[in-house]
């Protein structure tokens, strides 16, 4: 009968772990494991590290191990049929193979991403990142993985052929990647989170033991870019949206009236654009409770979305995706000549980043206008305590930062709130 068993040949920390295969008389072979484990965390008995928080991988070493133990009687079983030759040459290749080691270390060398930033951010997303909790109860997805391997490619275009070593990198080499972002008119906010994930390996790097440089947690400081002027709609616009001849475009109606009700229920694109429905609408107030954040918010029903659900005999206009959302009010708003110039980032394709520069206002608007059009309308007109109760803020931070009206703006309310005071 064939057994493995784990055992420790040493009581100094960190000892390494071997594992025995016997399988009667004909074979008693050990290796060693590439792991080192602390003895006084290690279960004997039952074969693993015990449950202990000193050991933050703990779970994933005694996944492997009890996973090991299936495998290489498999393994024997394939060989033996084989008739390839049973010893410890064949157990190590087996072990070695199970953990994916890579061929280099039997030649003395050591594997690239033990070394270099980019090669272990790399070894990360493709061994480590499917098993990686991003929140309690979700895995590191493929799209956020491809959001990172964007990232690598920008680090590995910064350092050209220098490539940085892990224990080498500090904040002054973050600093200098940020210095090469702000050359290339990256926006401020895209450039601290490319901070976070540039520190985001080097974290993960120190949770497996490597030998990384603690100045690499200190702060590093963004370039302040110009504001840009993201666009909303005032109540003009949204009048002329509102009574805009489609031409009987079916399509471009439906989105108009989602445009409407995104622009006077201040609700995000999750809410209107995916769990509205008739039945929130309770006499003349909408109530739903939001997606994102689980807040009950209450709404009044404004005259232009009465008048589409009269046009539409009680019955919201139909729901679509948020791409094409995106894709056809830029449509009607270039129909509509939008064309005010403004300053404000477009993603491009072949950079793979928002581009700055001046652009049409029709260019610049994307499902987010609803939102911020109805804070913005209402700033000032109405106390900030009723839009952030009404759009589920909690801190008026979060409200003034869907607020645009430039200075020159609310100096002409102001001007025209004396001009009817004091005439």
């Amino acid at each position: 009968m064939a057994t493995i068993n784990y055992l420790l040949r040493s009581k100094s920390n960190a000892a390494n772990l071997y594992v025995r295969f016997s399988n009667g008389r004909a074979y008693n072979i050990t290796t060693v494991l590439p792991i080192c484990i602390d003895p006084k965390f290690w279960d004997a008995k039952n074969q693993k590290i015990r449950n202990v928080i000193e050991v933050r991988n703990r779970d994933e070493i005694n996944r492997n191990l009890a996973h090991l133990k299936l495998h290489i009687p498999d393994e024997f079983n394939k060989a033996f049929m084989a008739g390839e030759i049973i010893d410890v040459t064949w157990l190590s290749n087996t072990c070695n193979n199970f953990f994916s080691r890579p061929k280099q270390e039997k030649k003395g060398k050591i594997p690239k991403h033990k070394i270099y930033y980019t090669d272990f951010a790399r070894w990360w997303i493709k061994e480590k990142s499917p098993d990686y909790l991003v929140n309690a109860s979700s895995y590191m997805n493929e799209r956020e993985q491809g959001k990172y391997l964007s990232f690598i490619g920008m680090v590995e275009d910064f350092e050209g052929r220098n490539k940085l070593r892990i224990k080498d990198v500090t904040a002054r080499h973050i600093t200098e990647f940020v210095k090469h972002l702000a050359e290339q008119s990256y926006a401020s906010k895209t450039i601290q989170r490319h901070i976070s994930r540039f520190k985001f390996f080097l974290f993960r790097a120190e949770e497996l033991n490597m030998s990384v440089n603690n100045a690499f947690k200190q702060k590093v400081y963004v370039p302040k870019a110009e504001p840009l002027k993201e666009p909303y709609f005032n109540e003009e616009e949204l009048e002329k949206i509102f009574n805009a001849d489609l031409k009987g475009n079916k399509t471009l109606e439906n989105v108009r009236d989602n445009l409407i009700i995104a622009c006077w229920t201040g609700l995000r694109v999750s809410d209107f654009l995916g769990q509205l429905d008739i039945s929130n609408f309770i006499d003349d107030f909408i109530e739903v409770t939001t997606q994102k954040t689980k807040t009950k918010v209450v709404i009044p029903v404004h005259p232009h979305v009465k008048r589409i659900l009269i046009n539409r005999k009680g019955k919201l206009p139909e729901k679509i995706s948020d791409q094409k959302f995106n894709k056809y009010i830029k449509d009607i708003c270039k129909e509509l000549k939008f064309n005010e110039l403004m300053k404000g980032g477009i993603y491009d394709k072949d950079k793979k980043r928002k581009v700055i520069g001046m652009y049409p206002k029709w260019k610049l608007i994307t499902s987010h206008i609803g939102r911020r059009s109805f804070a913005t309308m209402h700033y000032g007109k109405i106390p900030n305590s009723v839009i952030m109760g009404v759009c589920g803020w909690t801190k008026e931070d979060m409200m003034l930062h869907y607020i645009k009206k430039s200075n020159r703006q609310h100096a002409v309310e102001l001007k025209q709130y004396w001009d009817k005071i004091y005439s």
